[in-house]
């Protein structure tokens, strides 16, 4: 049976792919002319809110487990450098898609991390 912590790593791996998709693809479509039609997906309250949940599943499913030496340090440096990148897209205009990619892969290869280690020592 499953317990709160691989559910929200599952949901955490979802929302960092999906948001990694999503960066990855949206410039892609602008030059189609379906700019229109995916407007709203580059308004900066969905990114914000996004960055929000990411940034939640990251301090409860990673971050909090580290700082009660449950879990080792490899998931934590691929989640903090992953969020930074997500965040720092916003100043980096110019790489910012590259940026949020990465960002976005390299959380979710922190939660995987997190869950194969998981299921390695229980």
């Amino acid at each position: 049976m499953k317990d709160k912590t691989q559910n929200k790593d599952a949901w955490g791996i979802t929302l960092s792919l999906l948001c990694a998709v999503h960066c990855a693809i949206l410039p892609l479509l602008l030059p189609l002319g379906l700019s229109k039609t995916f407007a709203i997906m580059a308004h900066p309250a969905i990114e914000i809110s996004v960055i929000a949940m990411t940034s939640y599943f990251v301090y409860t499913c990673i971050l909090r487990p580290y700082m009660n030496q449950k879990l080792p340090v490899q998931p934590v440096i691929l989640a903090v450098v992953g969020l930074t990148l997500v965040i720092l897209h916003f100043f980096l205009p110019v790489y910012a898609t590259l940026a949020v990619v990465i960002g976005g892969l390299s959380i979710a290869m922190a939660h995987v991390v997190k869950l194969k280690w998981h299921f390695t020592t229980h």
